[in-house]
């Protein structure tokens, strides 16, 4: 309903706005036009490093959501992993407007080509360099201290800190990591490939 909204506002021509947060990438293209175009940027991470991620804020959102709570009903990481609730491609899926059902080596295409002809990569990995990439890009500059400040707290400390959540390291060789390997495949390929596009 707010790309819809944003639409019929007239959003995109109306030059009040610098950033549009979404998350449904072929929903947002309809904002725009070829007089009023958008630039999509993103902050990759590894996929079986998000899905841990995922796994926790659940955990942590299970505290204070009922319905949080019932579909994890308790289980551990690696029932998790194993689980038909587990991130499954979520980065394919998304770029391709798959959304449910198998995956497809055209999705897959799909998703590289819409990766490489409408965003500006960033990696996780590398976040001091891909903030300074998109700052340069977009013309982003900042003159307060304090702006500057947060800018080298948000990429100069531990990622894994930002929401306040710590968590067991999980092995790369481990079977948690292995069953969300499997259920991420199409994605693992795609984050090789946005690596190369860094």
């Amino acid at each position: 309903k707010g790309i819809e909204r944003a639409k019929a506002l007239g959003l995109a021509k109306s030059n009040l706005v610098d950033l549009i947060v979404v998350r449904y990438v072929f929903e947002a293209g309809s904002l725009f036009d070829p007089l009023h175009r958008g630039r999509l940027f993103t902050v990759m991470r590894h996929p079986v490093e998000r899905a841990i991620s995922v796994y926790y804020t659940m955990k942590e959102a299970s505290k204070y959501d009922s319905q949080i709570k019932k579909l994890l009903n308790g289980m551990s990481l690696e029932k998790y992993a194993g689980s038909n609730i587990a991130e499954n491609n979520w980065m394919t899926r998304f770029l391709s407007n798959k959304l449910s059902g198998e995956l497809m080596p055209a999705h897959e295409a799909l998703a590289r080509e819409v990766l490489a002809q409408k965003f500006f990569i960033g990696l996780l990995s590398e976040k001091q360099q891909s903030v300074e990439r998109f700052m340069r890009y977009f013309g982003w500059t900042t003159n307060d201290p304090g702006a500057e400040a947060c800018i080298d707290r948000l990429v100069g400390w531990k990622w894994i800190n930002r929401n306040g959540l710590t968590h067991p390291e999980v092995k790369e060789n481990s079977k948690t990591w292995k069953l969300l390997e499997e259920q991420n495949t199409f994605d693992i390929r795609l984050f090789r490939y946005a690596e190369t596009l860094f």
